[in-house]
């Protein structure tokens, strides 16, 4: 490649001027080990020339020899004794070196002594030793010399040095285990070196002197042996001791005083175990075999093996004399007695009864009633007292129907006793009506040899007769429709006439018809409504047909009967719907025509006929089916008298779709392709087969 610039100064170079253009030169071909140096590194620098000029370089470089570059940034330049090659220029920047250092740190230590060794003035350090730079790590014993490299973000490096020397420390030991004494008990110290280290010093903390008893406080301490030898280098050894305080022993008794028969327990609190006298054993119940004042000691020793001693005095007093009485000894349950106890300051009797008070046994049979008197010291002591408690009569109450409708009567019995008496004016056994429509609560009494009065109840419910009402969702219909017949008011519906309730229904005769309906609540009572449907006459068409033979003399003559008149008349050859067409028609040309005969009530009747254009074929007539629409887009009607069965199939007999019908059938065919079809019609006298056209 050939630089203009480059042609432009060695033109200079050599005084060439005047010209308008400027022949270019060629570039030499140079080879450069490195544009980036550290301080020292050495550099080549060589240029070759294409058309086989000599390279020289200036500030002494050789072309192609090694050698060392100043610090800083410097531009060497190549020129070739061909006037053809061009000038070659280079800058090489040579990096300082980093100064690297290390940080202070002690030098003299001692054995097991951690020390960091950083370095400075770089940005990535490598020491020797496996050392990381800024951790800290336990030098060996001895003198140890520690190199770093350092380098810096020009990828120069230098390297420094440091000297560590580690002493050894004394082997000492406090010749004992940890240990635990009681208060009050001495204790000696006594540490040793096993090393060959001369002159080593020992001191032991809180005052302590080596090997001399003494009796410490209570607490815990953590003696330290120190030894330190000529080097000024320590080592430690401890020995815990732990000074028990002497467990202050106390007394807690379940009382103090008590009663005799009564138990006490002594429980020692304050150590782990216990020696009483007495017998006495801690924690258990103890019966004092007579009363009085006693004197009781404890000997309590802690977990640590150190003990006390505590005293306490129970005081033992006698029983009073309790006796009870009653003011009658035969009642009836229900009723109130009274009790009565002597001898004591105050009373406690048991079934909830109260002193001197009437109260309510809640048993029956033979009762032994306990007085419990306490007397001013709160002891206690019983007496008996027994009462005959007559159970009541067991009266029962019963009836034949708890419920019952308007109109119907309960009947009441009791049981149990002989003698009864019911509430109400209700008598035993005989019919009853209530006044009101409700739920009564009736209650019998009895009373048995005893004289016990006891009762017993029943619930009895008088049920009003449900508000029965009788619809239908039309009043009148045509004929051959349905209604819905709903009875409300109850919970069950029985119809007569074969209706279902809610269920749709046919009638089978015409005129206005009464259906009645019998409605049945929860209870069993029952109420009757009813309604009344009128279904319409069916309307009758009779027909006759004229086949037309020379065009435009066909005709149809109708007579209606039936249904409700006056009839209307709806002929599909007009295309109107509006019902005033005449009743017959004459002038026709061969085809289907439609019908539809409307009376008074609005029901209807249609009726399609074929008019074929020549005598004696299709004569609706003779075998009396029609099949219209023809030709048809989706639905066709088959139309004929009384029961038939159909086939629908398609030119390649394949059936489509058959089935039974009375008198008409509507078919949905719209799922049909357009072509030709065929209906096969048997109502049980003829067969007639119609040919259809699907557009």
């Amino acid at each position: 490649m050939k630089t203009k610039n480059f042609t432009i100064g060695f033109m200079l170079l050599f005084g060439l001027t005047g010209s308008s253009s400027f022949a270019q030169c060629d570039e030499l071909t140079t080879t450069i080990t490195s544009k980036h140096l550290c301080e020292g590194e050495l550099l080549t620098l060589e240029a070759t020339s294409i058309n086989g000029g000599v390279v020289t370089w200036d500030s002494g470089v050789i072309n192609g020899i090694e050698f060392t570059p100043a610090v800083g940034v410097s531009t060497f330049t190549a020129t070739s004794d061909n006037i053809d090659d061009c000038l070659f220029e280079v800058e090489i920047t040579v990096n300082a070196l980093p100064d690297v250092t290390i940080s202070t740190v002690e030098t003299e230590l001692c054995e097991g002594d951690v020390v960091t060794l950083t370095g400075e003035g770089a940005i990535i350090y490598d020491w020797t030793s496996g050392i990381i730079d800024g951790e800290p790590f336990t030098p060996e014993l001895g003198s140890s010399t520690y190199f770093v490299f350092g380098m810096d973000d020009h990828g120069c490096s230098a390297k420094d040095s440091i000297e560590l020397n580690v002493y050894p420390v004394p082997f000492i030991n406090a010749m004992a285990s940890d240990t635990s004494i009681c208060e009050g008990d001495s204790i000696t110290l006594h540490g040793v070196e096993f090393g060959s280290m001369a002159g080593t010093m020992f001191t032991w903390n809180y005052g302590a002197i080596n090997d001399v008893p003494f009796a410490p406080p209570v607490g815990t301490y953590n003696y330290v042996l120190t030894g330190t030898n000529s080097w000024g280098c320590s080592a430690v050894d401890s020995i815990q001791v732990t000074v028990h305080e002497l467990p202050t022993i106390n007394i807690s008794a379940s009382s103090t005083e008590l009663c005799f028969g009564e138990s006490f327990t002594l429980f020692g609190v304050g150590a782990e175990t216990y020696s009483w006298d007495g017998g006495i054993i801690n924690g258990e119940e103890t019966y004092p075999s007579s009363a009085g004042l006693s004197t009781y000691t404890v000997t309590g020793t802690d977990t640590n093996g150190c003990d006390n001693t505590a005293t306490i005095d129970i005081l033992v007093r006698d029983l009073p004399t309790v006796t009870g009485t009653v003011d009658v000894d035969t009642i009836c349950f229900g009723d109130e007695v009274t009790l009565i106890g002597g001898g004591a300051i105050t009373y406690t009797w048991d079934f909830g009864a109260t002193d001197g008070e009437a109260f309510t046994p809640i048993s029956v049979g033979t009762t032994i009633f306990t007085v419990t008197g306490t007397d001013s010291f709160g002891c206690t002591n019983t007496a008996n007292v027994t009462l005959m408690i007559n159970a009541l009569p067991a009266i029962t109450a019963s009836v034949d129907d708890a419920d019952i409708c308007i109109g119907e009567t309960f009947i009441f019995t009791a049981g149990g006793v002989d003698e009864f008496t019911w509430d109400m004016g209700v008598i035993d056994g005989e019919p009853y009506s209530p006044a009101g429509i409700e739920t009564i609560t009736y209650t019998v009494t009895g009373i048995d040899e005893n004289g016990c009065e006891n009762s017993a109840s029943i619930n009895a419910t008088m049920h009003p007769l449900p508000f029965v009402i009788a619809t239908v969702d039309q009043d009148s219909i045509c004929f051959g429709e349905s209604a819905i017949f709903n009875g409300e008011g109850a919970d069950t519906y029985v119809w007569d006439m074969g209706v279902i309730n809610g269920v749709t229904f046919t009638p089978d005769v015409t005129g206005t018809l009464i259906y009645n309906v019998e409605g049945t609540d929860i209870y069993g009572c029952t109420n009757t409504s009813f309604v009344s449907l009128n279904m319409n006459e069916e309307i009758n068409v009779a027909y006759v047909l004229t086949e037309e033979v020379l065009g435009f003399d066909g005709a149809i003559d109708i007579t209606v009967s039936g249904g409700t008149p006056a009839y209307s008349f709806d002929w599909s050859n007009d295309g109107t719907g509006d019902f005033d067409d005449d009743e017959d028609l004459i002038g026709l040309t061969s085809g289907y025509y439609t019908v539809v005969v409307a009376d008074s009530r609005l029901c209807q009747q249609i009726l399609t006929f074929n008019i074929d254009d020549q005598l004696g074929l299709d004569n609706v007539q003779k075998d009396n089916v029609v099949v219209y629409p023809n030709p048809f887009k989706d639905v066709i009607t088959i139309q004929s008298e009384g029961n038939f069965v159909y086939e629908v199939y398609g030119i390649n007999g394949v059936i489509i779709e058959k089935g039974a019908s009375l008198n008409n059938k509507i078919l949905n065919l719209e799922m049909l392709p357009s072509g030709i079809y065929f209906v096969n019609v048997n109502n049980g006298s003829s067969t007639s087969t119609k040919k259809i056209v699907k557009q």
